[in-house]
């Protein structure tokens, strides 16, 4: 039995060792092949073209090109010769715009785990500190914790839980307005603010020298300003912002430690208050009072709350406002639309109260109306950058890893391919089959930097379109010689596309509407 056992023994001590070379020849070939295969790939992708787009100079590459003003007619010129995709070279950094609705849908939607990054702004970044937000941070889990605290309380259905703040800042607001009507930008900055800082903070804004608001208006003119061009060749040069201030091209650091001290004071303020009132059990419903409620939180959470709570304001103050200039200066210019809209409305109410929300599905037109308003002046000609994490290969082109990538909301609006006549104001486009894309799609951002308060902002200014309608009739204004003031449509271009200031006049409906508009405001002031 013993020398049975020692022959199998041997026998495999044997095949193991005579099969050595072979397994280690199998390994080797294993290796090679992948390292083959993986050289293929690369050199097939680097022989892969890059997008269409200008020819770059030397260092600067197309910089000298872009507009420090208004950067979506430049590639709107740039998407004319060179279609849809246009890459450019800035100062050495890769970058790509996407001015149809489909390619960004693939890219910055489909493929967003490596299209949702941020690109390194040092100025308002890291020496200012947004990178800590939801706007400028990085993406990763800090990102995705703020927006789980988002989208458990104003996510989805759980807007609808604010509506009270909304109707109470838009009946303030149209009250001020039929008062003041030369005031219109103030008091949409007013009412967005109201509506924003309500939902954030619980704070509510009862005079138009808010310190809140004021505070918030200046941070994100603060934002605006490290953004521009002069910071832009910071954040090419990060040396810069490692040099003492007195030595020359670093004075910005002065105006850096500024914008860092408001920033700070402004989270922290409104965030410690609503702490405060927690403690004395006097804290009104809202988004930081709802999970600071729900237990202890350790220091990232209640960090990510703190920040996210103040995005809510910084992402939604100006867009709110600017979609409510376009609908009064539509409303001014077209009257039989204001008409219609008006005549819809007394259709459903009969005049004998406010429309709700609740009454949306019975006012197609004026919904209409609203979704025109979005495509026709987009809130955001350009989208704030992202970044690309990992070379990608699309539509037969070579994207680099790194590549700053812009999607184009004002090309997606005045594409021909998806809507007839794209400069015509025309709500009927939305009613008729088939019907033209919902400008929603894009006027919010794209997969995961889409806009978190996309329902309260779709709430607001539906509301805030519908009350007016209701109760208030707008007019061209007449000048001096007895002649109807024709508006024109023109924008200051920037982050956000500001309508210019227009004549018109505004005028309560009827004695009843301004009784129901005054005891709407009563009641939910209470």
């Amino acid at each position: 039995m013993s020398s049975i056992l020692a022959h199998n023994l041997h026998l495999e001590f044997d095949f193991s060792y005579t099969s050595f070379p072979l397994v280690s020849l199998s390994i080797a070939f294993g290796v090679w092949l992948v390292w083959k295969t993986w050289k293929l790939i690369t050199i097939s992708r680097a022989s892969l073209p890059l997008p269409p787009g200008p020819v770059p100079l030397p260092i600067i590459g197309n910089l000298h090109q872009m507009s420090v003003t208004d950067q979506s007619s430049t590639f709107l010129q740039w998407q004319e010769i060179f279609g849809d995709l246009v890459y450019v070279n800035i100062f050495g950094t890769p970058t790509l715009i996407l001015n149809s609705y489909e390619d960004a849908k693939e890219l910055l939607g489909v493929r967003s785990q490596i299209y949702s990054d941020r690109p390194r702004l040092s100025v308002a970044g890291e020496l200012v500190g947004w990178n800590r937000s939801l706007v400028l941070g990085k993406f990763g889990e800090r990102h995705r914790t703020m927006r789980r605290l988002l989208a458990r309380s104003i996510g989805g259905k759980h807007a609808q839980s604010f509506r009270l703040h909304e109707e109470f800042a838009i009946c303030t607001f149209l009250l001020n307005l039929l008062e003041k009507p030369r005031d219109l930008k103030l008091l949409l900055s007013q009412l967005t603010g109201s509506v924003v800082l309500d939902v954030a903070y619980g704070h509510q804004v009862k005079s138009g020298h808010d310190q809140l608001i004021f505070w918030f208006r200046r941070i994100v003119q603060d934002f605006y300003d490290a953004t521009a061009v002069g910071s832009i060749i910071v954040d090419m040069i990060p040396a810069l912002t490692y040099l003492h201030s007195y030595i020359p091209f670093t004075s910005f650091k002065k105006t850096v430690a500024t914008w860092r001290a408001h920033l700070t004071e402004t989270i922290e303020h409104p965030f410690s208050r609503v702490k405060e009132q927690l403690r004395n059990g006097i804290a009104r419903t809202s988004y930081v009072a709802q999970h600071l409620s729900e237990g202890p939180l350790d220091f990232e959470t209640e960090d990510a709350l703190k920040y996210s709570s103040f995005n809510l304001y910084a992402g939604g103050m100006e867009t709110l406002a600017v979609a409510l200039s376009t609908f009064f200066f539509v409303v001014t210019k077209y009257p039989a639309i204001q008409q219609r809209a008006q005549q819809e409305i007394d259709n459903v109410t009969e005049g004998k109260r406010l429309p709700t929300s609740n009454d949306r599905e019975r006012l197609p037109f004026v919904e209409a109306v609203m979704l025109e308003v979005l495509r026709w002046s987009p809130i955001t000609p350009t989208s704030l950058p992202h970044r690309l994490e990992v070379e990608d290969i699309y539509k037969g082109y070579r994207i680099p890893q790194g590549a700053v990538v812009y999607s184009h909301p004002w090309a997606m609006s005045r594409d021909k391919r998806s809507y007839t006549s794209p400069h015509e104001f025309r709500p009927d486009r939305f009613l008729e089959t088939p019907k033209e894309p919902d400008p929603r799609l894009f006027a919010f951002g794209f997969g995961r930097r889409i806009c978190p308060g996309k329902h309260i902002a779709d709430d607001t200014l539906f509301l805030a379109i519908a009350l007016t309608l209701a109760t208030c009739n707008v007019t061209k204004r007449v000048n001096e010689a007895g002649d109807l003031i024709e508006p024109i449509p023109q924008y200051t271009m920037g982050v956000v596309a500001h309508m210019a200031e227009f004549d018109f006049e505004i005028t309560s409906r009827s004695d009843d509407a301004i009784q129901m508009l005054t005891a709407a405001h009563t009641q939910l002031g209470e």
